[in-house]
């Protein structure tokens, strides 16, 4: 369908009875081509092409062919627009894209099991003496670890999550401004959960350019549906196997 579809777009072009061949722009393909393609090295090119069957006065061709699909693909997609309501109302009609669940600012110090004088007993201890992020803060720095610190907003149904399932399980089991201890294979964590939501938006700025790019090429391969089709009626199409058109 692709090679179809730009076959129609150059046809249409060439057809185009003001349609002139720019002055210059085969030469300038060519040696661009040459240079990127071939290392400058023309012998090379025209090797590849007599064992490709292609004369060069073809390989031009071909060049300008591909330039002006080029063309046609830049204007259709400069020509597409996308309005700020289109977005709010993609924004608002797609919960994966605005609501993450429940979510939690989360900041975590991490002691490896292995460490010498590390247990259990001595992370609740410590857990014990944080009553505020500022000391937990503290703590974390003077750990120099790391794998400690602040971890941002994590997302329960986030399968990027970087701990086991038993650390994840601690962590939103607990609320806001509160304290926890979890461990795993390798280490023991301190946890701090500086801010739980249960339904997290993000906001619609944060994804404002995601939603444009996504539903700029809906309405790109829209357009140039509609286009195609357009040019299917004006040119004869002789497909292989079917009925002429």
């Amino acid at each position: 369908k692709r090679l179809e579809y730009d076959a129609l777009l150059v046809m249409n072009i060439k057809g185009n009875k003001r349609w002139v061949e720019p002055a210059g722009l085969v030469e300038w393909l060519l040696e661009n081509t040459l240079k990127k393609q071939f290392g400058n090295d023309r012998n090379e090119m025209l090797r590849t092409l007599r064992r490709e069957g292609k004369t060069l006065r073809q390989f031009e061709q071909e060049l300008l062919d591909q330039e002006l699909i080029r063309q046609a693909y830049r204007t259709v997609r400069q020509a597409v627009q996308v309005s700020p309501a289109a977005i709010k109302k993609y924004y608002r009609e797609h919960p994966d894209m605005n609501d993450k669940g429940v979510t939690v600012d989360l900041y975590t110090i991490r002691f490896p099991r292995d460490e010498e004088g590390m247990d259990l007993a001595k992370v609740q201890a410590l857990k014990n003496e944080i009553k505020s992020l500022a000391s937990f803060k503290k703590l974390a720095e003077s750990r120099k670890e790391s794998l400690s610190g602040h971890k941002g907003l994590i997302h329960k149904d986030d399968q990027n999550v970087e701990f086991d399932e038993s650390v994840v399980d601690a962590i939103f089991d607990l609320d806001s401004k509160e304290v926890g201890v979890a461990f795993d294979k390798q280490a023991y964590y301190l946890i701090y959960i500086e801010k739980k939501w249960d339904k997290y938006e993000i906001p619609i700025a944060e994804v404002h350019k995601v939603i444009e790019e996504e539903l700029r090429g809906k309405l790109f391969e829209s357009q140039m549906k509609i286009k195609i089709e357009n040019l299917r009626r004006d040119i004869h199409v002789y497909e292989p196997g079917r009925r002429n058109r």
